[in-house]
């Protein structure tokens, strides 16, 4: 099935992925098998954040491919890098990130993605962009659709100074976007998944904007406070935040 309007896309690919409505008992069912061993190892890795106050930083990458999982390593990853000050990008700012990501994936939240105009990824790098991922990811020896080499390379392009930067990037300086617009403290999600999309996705789309800025809130609201989320929690949040 082909679905041009996108929303209509995401609604549809969710009930396909999990053969049922959100907020019906069937999440437990779509763990049962070896997602639900996924989830547990998260859960026992969350309890022991939670003991030890330490997160191995290699353990925020594991994901079982799922949408859910993919999800909570996106929120983990932004929640718990933080700047070379020791400050961390706020909820409302990790929000309106996973609202934009959920958009340019389709809910997906899959690295290795494309679209049919040659943008790739989670924030659908085009053009030069795209070419220095694919340049970055050479060099560390990585295929460009590696869901850790993409976070790390996201958080360098955008929320790294010129100056601190790691890799090639096009010349805009994206971190000051954001800066001048106060997005890594702002309090506010839906100004936050605005900001986000005028600055850094440019999508240029009014009605697509407006479902940036509607899901930010329920990503806040159902994640904020959260050092480490399981798949579970994503889905959990969705049922009464429709996240996506």
């Amino acid at each position: 099935r082909e679905c041009e309007d996108l929303t209509m896309a995401i609604e549809w690919k969710k009930s396909k992925l999990l053969g049922m409505s959100f907020g019906s008992a069937g999440f437990s069912a779509y763990y049962a098998g070896g997602n639900g061993e996924f989830s547990k190892s998260l859960t026992n890795l969350k309890n022991d954040v939670e003991k030890t106050g330490k997160i191995p930083y290699e353990k925020l990458f594991e994901t079982d491919g799922s949408a859910p999982g993919n999800a909570a390593v996106i929120w983990n990853f932004l929640k718990n890098k933080t700047f070379s000050d020791g400050s961390h990008l706020s909820d409302a700012a990790i929000s309106g990130i996973m609202s934009n990501i959920a958009r340019e994936t389709a809910w997906d939240f899959t690295p290795d993605i494309e679209n049919n105009i040659g943008a790739y990824g989670l924030i659908q790098w085009y053009g030069v962009r795209r070419k220095n991922l694919e340049d970055a990811a050479a060099k560390e020896g990585v295929s460009s659709g590696n869901m850790k080499m993409q976070l790390e390379f996201l958080w360098d392009e955008v929320f790294t100074p010129p100056s601190e930067q790691k890799y090639k990037h096009d010349g805009v300086n994206y971190y000051k976007r954001l800066a001048d617009k106060g997005f890594f403290t702002i309090n506010n999600p839906q100004d936050a998944g605005r900001i986000f999309d005028n600055k850094i996705e440019i999508s240029r789309d009014p009605e697509s904007t407006k479902y940036r800025v509607k899901r930010a809130s329920g990503w806040y609201e159902g994640l904020k406070g959260k050092d480490m989320v399981t798949p579970e929690d994503i889905l959990d949040a969705d049922r009464n935040y429709d996240l996506f």
